[in-house]
């Protein structure tokens, strides 16, 4: 990408800068580093504000509105998320608002305001499903299963989380039903059922083990945490069966354990 962008910068080729420097902050922001992704994404944000591309322009605010968010600045992310959104709405780019949405709900929910996170989740969802965008509604179901579950409403969260579970499985998007299995084990530890939650993050690690994309951070403090949470209720041999077992099981296996129905559609 780098040699990508040094052939256009040479040509002149603006257009074409700002395309690759867009596609480079998103790869920078998930490999995480931040910095050169906020550095990137500010160029690219400059130049298709030049050549009058307000696609672009609102593709740059939007990474730069996440950046932030990883960084624990919640109230640039909003502000930055909120003008990308303003922009896609009047584009008519309602995937993209979709997606803006779900991000504006967890800087929501990360400020600790649930109802407002539900509300913008509930939106999402219903753009997502309006449109069929499978990948989408899954992502606006964990989001959604989340905040029931920190709402306490854990039947609610159960059946949404289980939904996205199950179009996660037939994406193939390994990343995305990690974070679902994630959620659903700290689900059965809030349900009362540590036995599961020890066999879902066996199942999360198959999947680690599994996926391509095996070097994003999987264990995070927050999982760490999560984890040691579990282990604690077992002896060592205990959670070490429990977890084995887990990460033995078949995609069915985790689906039924997860709660999920056999034909779950969006």
């Amino acid at each position: 990408m780098s040699e990508s962008l040094a052939i256009r910068r040479s040509t002149g080729n603006k257009r074409g800068v700002a395309a690759v420097l867009q596609r480079l902050s998103y790869v920078l922001r998930h490999q995480g580093d931040l910095v050169e992704a906020r550095t990137t994404a500010a160029e690219s944000l400059a130049l298709h504000g030049e050549l009058g591309d307000q696609s672009g322009v609102a593709y740059s605010l939007n990474t730069l509105g996440n950046v932030a968010r990883d960084q624990g600045d919640y109230a640039s992310a909003a502000q930055l998320l909120h003008e990308c959104l303003d922009l896609q709405r009047h584009v008519g780019d309602r995937q993209g608002a979709a997606y803006s949405l779900h991000q504006l709900g967890i800087v929501a929910r990360a400020n600790g305001d649930l109802t407002t996170a539900s509300r913008l989740a509930g939106e999402s969802l219903a753009i997502f499903r309006t449109l069929r965008h499978k990948r989408g509604i899954a992502y606006a179901l964990a989001g959604s299963g989340s905040i029931s579950r920190q709402q306490g409403d854990t039947t609610t969260a159960r059946r949404l989380l289980a939904e996205s579970l199950t179009i996660q499985q037939q994406l193939g998007d390994r990343r995305g039903a990690r974070n679902v299995l994630e959620e659903l084990a700290s689900l059965a530890m809030v349900r009362g059922a540590p036995d599961e939650a020890a066999r879902l993050f066996g199942a999360f690690a198959a999947l680690l083990d599994e996926s391509s994309q095996a070097s994003d951070p999987a264990a995070s403090p927050q999982h760490d945490r999560l984890v040691d949470a579990v282990r604690t209720q077992f002896s060592e041999e205990r959670f070490a069966l429990l977890r084995a077992g887990g990460q033995a099981m078949t995609v069915d296996q985790v689906a039924a354990l997860a709660g999920c129905e056999s034909e779950t559609g969006p």
